[in-house]
């Protein structure tokens, strides 16, 4: 199996960037290349949840991430599913295993992210260097969405109980 693991520090809290991977509006501003636009984004943050991303490349082409997830350890881990189609085709031409820890350091977040290849098909092989370099594209746009949500004056809910 082919594999990218990938470590991060970004400067917000664990339970602001926990957020930024569950909440569909919050995931949308950051999720997919810098090229990619997620004109629809509905995350449903429970086991078995659905997640499901409408990406739109500057080319005018749509592809579909859908997704589950398997397990959910707020603030602390995550463990989902994605299966990317091309337009709307019933069988995913590339399916991916991903689990993501959230660690808290001092009032950041050490986040290490580990995506499996766990199929794809012939026509659509995807290199592990080119998985990377998505990964690490869309973990900038989330820094920067970290960063614009630092100074600026939307909030995001927090649970008082943690």
């Amino acid at each position: 199996m082919n594999e990218v693991v990938i470590t991060r520090l970004v400067r917000a809290r664990q339970w602001k960037v926990f957020k930024a991977w569950t909440s569909d509006k919050l995931f949308a501003g950051w999720w997919g290349a810098n090229d990619v636009v997620n004109s629809l984004c509905k995350i449903d943050a429970t086991r078995g949840g659905e997640i499901f991303v409408d990406m739109k490349l500057p080319d005018g082409k749509h592809y579909i991430m859908k997704g589950n997830f398997h397990l959910i350890d707020d603030p602390e881990q995550l463990i989902f599913t994605t299966n990317f189609f091309q337009n709307d085709e019933e069988h995913p031409t590339v399916k991916l295993l991903n689990t993501v820890i959230f660690l808290p350091e001092n009032y950041n977040t050490r986040i290490t992210l580990q995506s499996v290849v766990m199929h794809t098909k012939a026509d659509t092989q995807i290199s592990i260097e080119q998985l990377e370099q998505w990964w690490n594209e869309s973990l900038d746009k989330l820094e920067h969405l970290m960063k614009l949500l630092r100074f600026s004056c939307f909030s995001i809910a927090h649970k008082t109980d943690k």
